[in-house]
């Protein structure tokens, strides 16, 4: 039986898990997505520091962003930690255009 329960858009403070490609395959070679908490949805246009206070994280002038401090990232169904303690910066789901012009919707709570 498959869920069809619609994810309910993430929330700061929660756990989350950003696609960046249209799979969401979570194992096999085709796993692509990073995992980490929600902290922040950034405006459009605006600039703020995560993390080092020295960086001031470039500002996205197309959409609102969700601010995702990384914990693990998954490539080619290979974990790893590359990504570990940086930040991600997805655009908030049905908001921002793939390369490809869909909407993004990748960004879910876990």
């Amino acid at each position: 039986m498959t869920d069809t329960t619609p994810a309910r858009e993430p929330k700061i403070g929660d756990r989350v898990r950003s696609f960046d490609f249209a799979g969401r395959d979570l194992t096999g070679d085709r796993a692509c997505f990073i995992e980490g908490d929600l902290v922040d949805i950034l405006p459009a246009g605006t600039r703020r520091n995560y993390g080092d206070p020295t960086v001031v994280h470039a500002h996205f002038p197309d959409c609102d962003r969700y601010v995702i401090h990384v914990s693990m990232g998954v490539f080619g169904g290979v974990p790893g930690a590359a990504a570990k303690n940086s930040y991600l910066f997805p655009p908030l789901n049905g908001t921002g255009r793939t390369l490809s012009g869909e909407l993004c919707n990748g960004v879910e709570a876990i």
